[in-house]
This record gives C-alpha cells, structure tokens and sequence, in this order.
C-alpha cells in the first residue's frame, strides 16, 4: 500500500511494496521535467512508466486523455490506480480517470492521514508521510524526498 504527497517541485513518499511485504519499493518514476508518484493496480503502474508516452507539459486535459487512451487499450484497470504528477508549478491529482489540479496532493491508502498533517503543518511533507506510515499498517518508512 502507499502515501505519496506532492507540491509543486516536491514529492514524498513511503516505501513499502504494496501489500504487507517488508520490502523498500520505488513509488514515483520522472519523466521529461517532472515526477508521477504511483498508487494502485500494478499490471497499471508498469504500463503508467514504461509504456505510456508523456507529455511534456502535462495538463489536465492532456493526462486525462493519456489515461483514457491506455485504459481502453492495455487491459489495466486505471480505476484502480492513483498518479500525482509534480512539475514545478503545479501539482496534478490523478484518481482513477479523473484528473484535478492542485497545490498540495496525496494519493494512496495513506492519503487521509496524510493530509490530516498537512491541515495542521502545511509545509511539512515528509511529515506527512511519516504520520501516515504511524498510522496506517499498510504504509512504512524510510520516507522518500525527491526534488526537482
């Protein structure tokens, strides 16, 4: 299972593999100048980073009309999966196949106590990673930071 945090430029992740497994797991992947942290169907992630072509400047638009075209394609179920991509600017919250933006996001089981932190220390992403991975049985440490 997962938390992964992100504001513009910023991203943040616990590393447990999903499950209950006590492996350290790579939640994000970069792409052009930007990060997409990963929640969700992992037959979905796999084709999310290695065979989705991304776009340079992601956008609302542009990323919900990248999921929709892999979703009808690939045999993934991206219902079941959740992205954050983080550029500079802004921060893009994918939850199945809709797409927002906004200035903070999280995504994952963890998500909720997540944001909990953030509601109470704003800028303390790591933070809220850790509170996650303190309450949440499925989310563990270390905490990742990955900056662009």
């Amino acid at each position: 299972m997962t938390c992964v945090v992100g504001r513009p430029g910023v991203l943040c992740t616990d590393s447990r593999e999903t499950g209950a497994t006590k492996r350290d797991a790579p939640k994000h992947f970069r792409v052009h100048n930007y990060l997409v942290g990963t929640a969700g169907d992992c037959a979905a992630l796999t084709v999310t980073e290695h065979v989705m072509q991304w776009p340079k400047n992601p956008t609302v638009k542009t990323v919900a009309r990248l999921l929709h075209k892999h979703h009808d394609k690939s045999n993934c179920d991206f219902n079941e999966t959740s992205l954050l991509v983080v550029t500079r600017d802004k921060v893009l919250v994918c939850d199945g196949l809709y797409v927002f933006e906004t200035h903070t996001g999280a995504i994952g089981c963890g998500a909720p106590y997540a944001l909990g932190h953030l509601r109470a220390a704003p800028d303390d992403l790591e933070g809220a990673v850790a509170a996650a991975c303190f309450y949440d049985p499925y989310c563990a440490g270390p905490v990742r930071k990955i900056e662009l």
